[in-house]
């Protein structure tokens, strides 16, 4: 699997995060820690669990799968595809995610390049 980098949107706050796909070094590393960063409270309380109860052999699996599940509950709470980073395209990250991903689409902005230009000659003109 290629490792890409999503860029997500919440189109109600404006708030972006970088979300990796693919394997979690930082979690088989540190463990609970990633998620508590992250302020992903569920994902914290799971992986405690999950390590607590397995001794730790739960790390590598959580490991493999965390990103993943990360990506798909900022989806679900409502964050947009704003872009990809790496070697990754839209439907590849539509099949790892497990559904559509929907995509953040900024305003175009249109200028009228001759009525801009009229515009500031009419105040360069008048002194108020």
């Amino acid at each position: 699997m290629s490792a890409a980098n999503l860029i997500l949107k919440n189109p109600v706050d404006e708030d972006i995060k970088a979300v990796p796909l693919g394997f979690s070094w930082a979690v088989l590393l540190l463990g609970f820690l990633v998620p508590l960063h992250r302020r992903d409270w569920r994902g914290t309380a799971v992986m405690l669990a999950a390590i607590f109860l397995s001794y730790g052999l739960a790390l590598l699996p959580l490991a493999a799968f965390y990103n993943r599940y990360y990506a798909r509950s900022l989806f679900r709470r409502g964050y947009k595809l704003y872009n990809l980073l790496g070697a990754v395209s839209k439907r590849e990250v539509d099949r790892l995610i497990g559904f559509p991903v929907i995509t953040f689409h900024q305003p175009e902005i249109r200028v009228d390049a001759f009525n801009l230009l009229r515009r500031v000659e009419e105040n360069l003109e008048s002194p108020y």
